[in-house]
C-alpha cells in the first residue's frame, strides 16, 4: 500500500528576508547553492526575487528564485524552481498573462579542467586551430555580437579551425568567460564538414585554453536536440547538470 504524505493545511509564500535565510533557502540540494549568498551580495540574486513556500511550522516546502546581470532592472530568467520530496500539490490559480508555450533546450554541461582530456590541435592531424582576427572571414560569424562584447575575456582564445593544406575553414569555438564564469561561448562546424568528429577537436581546443586559467568549472550548453554536440560534450567529458526552458508568451 502506498501512503501519500499528508500535505500542511497552510502555506506561507514570501521572499527570503535576506542572507540570514539563504541556509533556509539551500535546504532543497543543488549544485550551485553555494553561489546563493554571493549572488545576493552582487546583484545576480535579489532578495525580492529569491522566494520560499513554508508550511505552517516553518519548514520549508519549496522555492524560486530569478537570477539577473547587474545591469539588469529586470529579471534575466528564471533558473530556480523546485521543491522537496512529497509536498508537491496544484498550483493555485492567480491573475496575470496566459502560461506561456516552452521550448525544451540546452542541457548545461558543466566540466572540471581535470575531467576532460583535451588533445589540443596539431598540424599532422586532420585540422588545425588558429586565432581569429575577429573579422569577417568564410567560416559562420556568429551573429550575437551584442553578447559577446561583454566578455571580459581577450579576444585571443578564439579560435577557427582549417585544413592544413588548403587552409579552408572547417569550424569555430569562442572560449570565453561572462562576468562570473568561463564559458564555451560558441562553438559549430559549417555544414559541409560536419560528421567527420571535427567537432572533438574543436571542442578540445576551446577546452584547454579555458582550463590554461585553472577553473572549478567549464560551462556549456547545446539545444535538447542537437544529439551530436551533446555527444561530443560528452566525449570530452562535460556531465549534463541541468536543462534549460526558453519560453514565450502566446
Amino acid at each position: 500500500m502506498n501512503v501519500v504524505p499528508a500535505l500542511p493545511t497552510k502555506q506561507v509564500f514570501r521572499p527570503i528576508t535576506g542572507s540570514d535565510e539563504v541556509e533556509l533557502f539551500n535546504q532543497i540540494p543543488y549544485v550551485f547553492n553555494h553561489e546563493v549568498a554571493g549572488y545576493l551580495v552582487s546583484g545576480r540574486r535579489r532578495r525580492d526575487r529569491t522566494w520560499i513556500a513554508l508550511d505552517d511550522e516553518g519548514k520549508l516546502l519549496a522555492r524560486v528564485a530569478w537570477w539577473c546581470r547587474p545591469r539588469d532592472t529586470s529579471p534575466f530568467l528564471l533558473d530556480v524552481f523546485d521543491y522537496l520530496p512529497g509536498t508537491s500539490r496544484p498550483v493555485p490559480r492567480c491573475s496575470g498573462p496566459p502560461w506561456p508555450r516552452s521550448f525544451p533546450r540546452a542541457p548545461r554541461l558543466p566540466s572540471t579542467p581535470g575531467s576532460c582530456h583535451p588533445t589540443g590541435a596539431t598540424t599532422g592531424g586532420a585540422h588545425r586551430c588558429r586565432r581569429s582576427t575577429g573579422r569577417r572571414g568564410a567560416a559562420r560569424r556568429p551573429t550575437v555580437d551584442d553578447e559577446f562584447v561583454h566578455y571580459t575575456s581577450p579576444r585571443d582564445w578564439w579560435r577557427v579551425a582549417t585544413i592544413p593544406d588548403s587552409g579552408e575553414p572547417v569550424g569555430l569555438v569562442i572560449a570565453a568567460r561572462n562576468q562570473y564564469r568561463p564559458i564555451i561561448a560558441y562553438i559549430g562546424v559549417l555544414a559541409e564538414h560536419r560528421g567527420q568528429r571535427y567537432i572533438d577537436e574543436i571542442l578540445a581546443e576551446g577546452t584547454r585554453v579555458l582550463a590554461t586559467t585553472e577553473p572549478e568549472r567549464i560551462r556549456a550548453s547545446t539545444d535538447v536536440g542537437n544529439t551530436p554536440m551533446a555527444a561530443a560534450f560528452a566525449r570530452a567529458g562535460y556531465t549534463v547538470f541541468e536543462r534549460e526552458i526558453v519560453m514565450t508568451w502566446g
